[in-house]
């Protein structure tokens, strides 16, 4: 295990190391005493390209200071790997955790799972619904290092999580386990709470969709039209919602993004 702590104000280190002394456990301990970066999302990809370099495993998992990882969710995921080494990309749905430590049975949403992402991506333009969060994500080591060569200097919008995901299928297997394999963490820090606010969820959208077609081409992918998708922030909500019935995408799709548009016309 390898812990980055960044610039942490509090008896961080000190917790972590008792828990190590007791515990006899095998972890490393990078630490950071000055951010040096602008934004959140680049310091949290300063930590994971720095943690990265220390290690040595053949297979990566990722996990965020405030969620779990179930029992199980390690050996499911190596075996998963094993069985086909095709895939180069597994994630999972999460258990909510809201209050303290305690992970409540409510599950996050269901992830579509097309058979081939980049036809999905030609004909929808749709780049979400597809992926969990950082702390589901997990990949063999030569794919992410392919991941970690893309520059990481611009949309700050776009946190680790968006760029490794939209990218790596366009050129390894993805696999995604229905079942959850670990606990998320709602809070009001959260970066995705302000993903409900209009004005932040656009802007997030441009920047997603500019850093895809700044770096598909490497992939021999041509680029995807924000303004042909049902995402399109210019869409009024009744026209995204006439555009997604008649659109392309999977019913599965369609009544999820209806649900989100219908409890944000209502402020639920």
């Amino acid at each position: 295990v390898i812990l980055f702590d960044d610039a942490s104000n509090d008896n961080s280190i000190e917790v972590i190391e008792n828990f190590i002394n007791k515990k006899n456990f095998n972890l490393k301990i990078i630490k950071n005493y000055k951010s040096k970066k602008n934004y959140p999302s680049w310091c949290q990809m300063n930590a994971i390209k720095t943690a990265f370099y220390h290690s040595t495993g053949d297979i990566i998992c990722l996990l965020d200071s405030d969620d779990t990882f179930f029992p199980d969710k390690l050996s499911n995921v190596v075996n998963k790997f094993d069985k086909d080494h095709r895939i180069g990309f597994v994630q999972h749905r999460f258990n909510i955790i809201r209050d303290h430590d305690n992970v409540s049975k409510k599950r996050s949403f269901s992830l579509y799972k097309p058979k081939c992402i980049p036809d999905y991506y030609k004909k929808t333009n749709n780049l979400n619904g597809l992926y969990a969060q950082t702390s589901a994500l997990s990949f063999r080591r030569d794919v992410f290092k392919r991941l970690l060569e893309i520059q990481f200097d611009e949309y700050p919008l776009v946190w680790p999580d968006v760029r490794f995901s939209r990218i790596a299928p366009l050129f390894c297997k993805i696999y995604t386990f229905d079942q959850p394999l670990g606990g998320y963490r709602v809070h009001q820090n959260n970066d995705s709470i302000k993903l409900k606010n209009k004005n932040h969820y656009n802007n997030f959208l441009i920047e997603e969709y500019s850093y895809f077609n700044k770096y598909s081409h490497r992939f021999n992918f041509k680029k995807v039209s924000l303004d042909r998708s049902f995402n399109n922030p210019k869409l009024k909500p009744y026209k995204k919602i006439i555009k997604l019935i008649f659109g392309p995408e999977p019913i599965g799709v369609k009544f999820r993004v209806i649900y989100n548009v219908t409890k944000n016309l209502l402020g639920i």
